[in-house]
């Protein structure tokens, strides 16, 4: 006889962080690292936006969830989690000041 969820002797499926989430976010940090090295003004504002606005929102998204999924008895504890996360918005946001700084050295000359 099949359990509640479906899976034989009622064993249920364990809950995990949503890494998706941190994996966008750490591919939007790579990306604005990646626009530093872009001579126009455009990419410029385009690295700051990406490693401040879109990687914090998606790193906020990730926290919201995560609270939310550690309420469940059947969340599973990923420890590399805990200290990826801060990594990712530290580095984030010295990105985005890199992008701070060549935007108004251009906006001064």
């Amino acid at each position: 006889m099949a359990g509640v969820s479906g899976r034989s002797g009622g064993q249920r499926a364990s809950v995990r962080p949503p890494i998706p989430l941190l994996t966008a976010a750490a591919a939007a940090v790579a990306g604005g690292a990646a626009l530093l090295a872009a001579p126009s003004f455009a990419g410029h504002v385009a690295g700051y936006v990406l490693s401040s606005f879109v990687a914090l929102g998606l790193l906020g998204a990730f926290t919201r969830v995560d609270l939310i999924r550690r309420a469940d008895s059947r969340y599973r504890v990923a420890p590399l989690v805990r200290r990826v996360a801060p990594a990712i918005a530290a580095t984030g946001i010295a990105i985005a000041a890199l992008h701070v700084w060549s935007i108004a050295t251009e906006l001064a000359g």
